[in-house]
């Protein structure tokens, strides 16, 4: 079987979801099945680099995993989606979102929809009264959090089962 795990942060960007995707990536890997990891987190060696024989540029591997490196906007969070080839997905047998962020998820099922697509919500995202050292309006606190809850809604209804942490 091949694996497409879709996800915003990945190594070498530290945290719980880089770490719960590679962990979910090398357990399938381990029993003879392929996974890929598509992300937009650059590696410590740029967005386009390559490291393995026979590997398009931005692609590298980590710990036997082949990762796609996908270009962005405002340093590593925000890929270009308009980049993105779909098609390239299309070679897997089930894709394995990772959210937030939401975008990339609801494109997925927009373009891919011939795929069992699943996907891992990791958690909410939600506006505080400060951000950093500025004190947030309520109003926009209100109708950010109002949109990140849309947001989430219309990603995961493309999608063909949702797993919570």
């Amino acid at each position: 079987m091949r694996v497409a795990m879709l996800t915003s942060v990945y190594h070498p960007h530290l945290g719980g979801t880089e770490k719960y995707v590679e962990d979910l990536s090398l357990a399938p890997q381990k029993r003879g099945h392929t996974v890929a990891v598509f992300t937009h987190t650059r590696d410590s060696r740029g967005a386009g680099s390559s490291s393995g024989a026979g590997l398009e540029p931005g692609v590298s591997r980590h710990k036997g995993i082949e990762v796609h490196r996908l270009p962005s906007l405002w340093g590593q969070y925000q890929p270009i989606w308009s980049l993105f080839d779909y098609g390239r997905l299309k070679s897997f047998d089930v894709l394995h979102s990772h959210l937030p962020p939401y975008i990339f998820t609801k494109e997925i099922a927009r373009h891919v929809r011939e795929l069992p697509h699943v996907a891992t919500y990791h958690c909410d995202i939600e506006l505080h009264e400060r951000y950093w050292s500025v004190r947030l309006p309520s109003w926009f606190i209100g109708s950010l959090n109002i949109y990140f809850e849309w947001a989430a809604t219309r990603a995961l209804s493309g999608c063909d089962r949702i797993v919570v942490t």
